[in-house]
């Protein structure tokens, strides 16, 4: 299971890297949520290489998890434009996957290994 977390997180390090060139890609780098979408993008790199490192530590997903959601709301709060707000959403539900399973992975994996004493 350990390398299954990995390459969901090593998927998640794609989907970061996605979030900090997408607004130069699709040409919307002069909305105000290219900030955003580069700070998010680079914490999600980070953590989900911090993820790949260690797999029994799963705070780094469950972070993620949270970033993906946001990128999910997000850009429908703010003025941005239809690639960016697409990209935004479909980059957060693919972040949110990605992390959660990565997570439940190693949840799992603890709670099937780890049997209570009688």
């Amino acid at each position: 299971m350990e390398s299954q977390a990995r390459t969901l997180s090593g998927l998640n390090v794609l989907a970061g890297i996605w979030l900090i060139i997408s607004p130069f890609v699709l040409h919307y780098n002069s909305s105000g949520n290219v900030w955003q979408e580069v700070i998010f993008g680079i914490i999600v790199a980070l953590l989900g290489i911090a993820r790949m490192a260690a797999p029994s530590v799963t705070w780094p997903s469950w972070i993620n998890l949270a970033i993906g959601l946001w990128m999910i709301v997000a850009p429908w709060t703010m003025a941005t434009t239809t690639a960016a707000r697409w990209s935004e959403v479909i980059t957060g539900i693919i972040i949110a996957i990605l992390a959660y399973s990565s997570a439940a992975l190693t949840v799992q994996r603890h709670t099937t290994t780890h049997h209570p004493a009688h």
